[in-house]
């Protein structure tokens, strides 16, 4: 019987679109090579986290005896979170300096595991959320650059496009200065150091 190849990609995928508690309870098992002992409680806390994760319970107190899995599914929720979204923050604090220790080397010690990383080579798998380098300031400098010529493909000849232009704003220093971009590049400088409070020093170099 020929064994069927699972891409290890697609079945991390597959298990985090499933939710934290088939992603903790598969992940967990594969590497501790030992199941996750879930107890009736269990079921709710899993719930407790997929709500937090959601956004549905944005506060919530977990009161449990000790050895019952608490800290264990604390652990694995922040990697779950991580490998959903990597910008996610956490504040991770105890009375017990040493615990938070032990907390971080098991954090650290899941993410760099082989199972870990062969299913999330990329150390995350993001939701796509649409960006653009690119703010408001930059995109009105870069519009009226265009209108005097800055892009031009005279000096670079067919197909080429200029070199982009390197500058230090509060400054106004700039390297292959196209005529007329001082001035476009000065109004815009004053007008953000108006809107910010902050006012470029005067360039004393020859």
């Amino acid at each position: 019987m020929t064994e069927i190849e699972i891409d290890r990609q697609y079945l991390g995928k597959v298990l985090l679109d499933k939710g934290f508690e088939t992603w903790f309870r598969y992940l967990f098992r594969v590497i501790n090579n030992k199941p996750f002992i879930v107890e009736p409680i269990h079921h709710d806390l899993f719930q407790i986290f997929q709500d937090i994760y959601d956004g549905k319970v944005r506060r919530t107190n977990i009161c449990m005896p000790p050895r019952s899995g608490k800290t264990t599914l604390n652990e694995w929720f922040v990697i779950y979170c991580i490998t959903k979204n990597p910008r996610c923050n956490f504040i991770y604090t105890s009375f017990n300096q040493s615990l938070l220790s032990d907390i971080s080397r098991d954090i650290m010690g899941i993410l760099e595991h082989p199972i870990y990383k062969a299913m999330y080579p990329s150390g995350s798998h993001m939701e796509k959320v649409e960006a653009t380098p690119v703010d408001n300031f930059w995109r009105e400098y870069l519009e009226k650059e265009q209108k005097t010529n800055v892009y031009s493909n005279n000096r670079n000849g067919p197909g080429r496009s200029s070199p982009i232009l390197c500058h230090w704003v509060g400054h106004h220093r700039v390297r292959s200065r196209p005529k007329g971009s001082e001035d476009v590049l000065r109004s815009i400088t004053d007008r953000r150091s108006k809107q910010t409070g902050r006012h470029p020093q005067p360039n004393n170099e020859g």
